[in-house]
């Protein structure tokens, strides 16, 4: 038996080059980058006004992680639900029904500098309480503290959740903010940041992005337009990356090559959107990548990292690509009818995602 299809109906983004998803998505299509020093972390031979960076505006400056992710989330997932026409959600309900909603949240790694899983308990109980300050009953809250794979992990798991009928609504995001003093000094030892001397590093950014899934029957029902379909979503592990070790992309290969052969193949995609974000060893990986998985893509495909223009946005990385792949479609500029994104932690998860078009606009 055919499985419900899942289709995505809300986006909301907060990012560094933008307050909401259509401002944010114009300026990563458009190329525009605001790396400014940020004035909070000194960094030797950086000049004296700190290190390079992307953060939103105003600054959140160097507050307490839970804090500053409690300020990125709100407005993106207001407007998430507000372009799904879900918005009573947040105050108890939706039609005068109960509605099951699971909410599913990209985070760090628990144990990463910076943060605690005490961080990750404070972040789940206040996304309940001040988010959803009427939340309904059977509003479920998930966190998924996979680093940059955490998007689409949740993406696997919502869709799972929908088509099982365990849950009515499910809201997938991601949020982070690399811009902690704790974190940035351990990458600073590592040599892990982009300074001068170092020319495999990231810059370290932050950003919010939410998306609304739901079976396609039940949005058709509501009368709300269709963003995507959710076409396959695979899922893979292999060891932990470290200095040593040779790069061999298994993992990835796997879910690239389960999610291409679900479809039909790589000839409907114009476009890729990957994670790469200045480090030697992903785009060593990804070169592997494009070599076995993607040799039949169309000719003059493009692959888009929207690293370029907002930094590393760690867990909120994955959730930030699905809003621009969302965002080609909507605005006519997705060159095929389907979009493939793939995603990479350091700790070994490994994501691939294909998308596609629905026709409304």
């Amino acid at each position: 038996m055919s499985r419900e299809p899942i289709c995505v109906t809300g986006l909301g983004m907060r990012t560094p080059i933008g307050r909401h998803a259509v401002q944010s998505c114009a300026s990563l299509r458009a190329g525009l980058k605001r790396f400014t020093p940020w004035p909070h972390f000194g960094v030797d031979g950086a000049g004296q006004e700190g290190l390079t960076a992307s953060f939103t505006r105003p600054d959140l400056g160097d507050r307490s992680w839970v804090e500053k992710l409690l300020d990125l989330v709100e407005m993106p997932l207001a407007e998430a639900l507000f372009s799904a026409r879900l918005f009573g959600l947040a105050q108890g309900g939706h039609s005068g029904r109960r509605v099951r909603v699971h909410v599913y949240l990209g985070t760090p790694y628990p144990d990463r500098p910076g943060v605690s899983p005490e961080d990750l308990q404070e972040l789940t109980l206040h996304l309940a309480e001040d988010l959803f300050p009427q939340a309904p009953e059977s509003l479920r809250v998930q966190l998924v503290s996979l680093e940059h794979v955490s998007g689409l992990a949740g993406i696997a798991w919502a869709s799972a959740a929908l088509q099982d009928g365990a849950a009515d609504v499910c809201l997938v995001g991601g949020v982070d903010s690399l811009l902690d003093s704790t974190f940035l000094q351990a990458h600073l030892e590592a040599e892990r940041l982009k300074i001068p001397g170092v020319s495999s590093g990231i810059i370290p950014g932050e950003a919010s992005a939410f998306l609304v899934l739901e079976r396609k029957s039940d949005a058709r029902r509501r009368g709300v337009p269709l963003l995507a379909h959710v076409d396959a979503v695979a899922l893979e592990q292999e060891p932990p990356w470290t200095p040593e070790a040779p790069v061999r992309g298994q993992a990835l290969t796997r879910a690239l090559q389960a999610v291409l052969a679900t479809v039909g193949g790589a000839t409907g995609f114009g476009h890729v959107i990957n994670d790469l974000n200045g480090e030697r060893w992903r785009f060593l990986e990804w070169a592997l990548i494009e070599t076995r998985c993607l040799g039949d893509l169309p000719r003059g495909w493009r692959l888009w990292h929207p690293a370029d223009s907002l930094g590393d946005v760690g867990a909120a990385s994955a959730a930030v690509a699905v809003g621009l792949a969302l965002h080609a479609f909507q605005r006519g500029y997705a060159r095929c009818p389907r979009i493939l994104i793939a995603s990479t932690s350091e700790r070994g998860e490994r994501a691939a995602l294909s998308l596609s078009q629905t026709g409304e606009r």
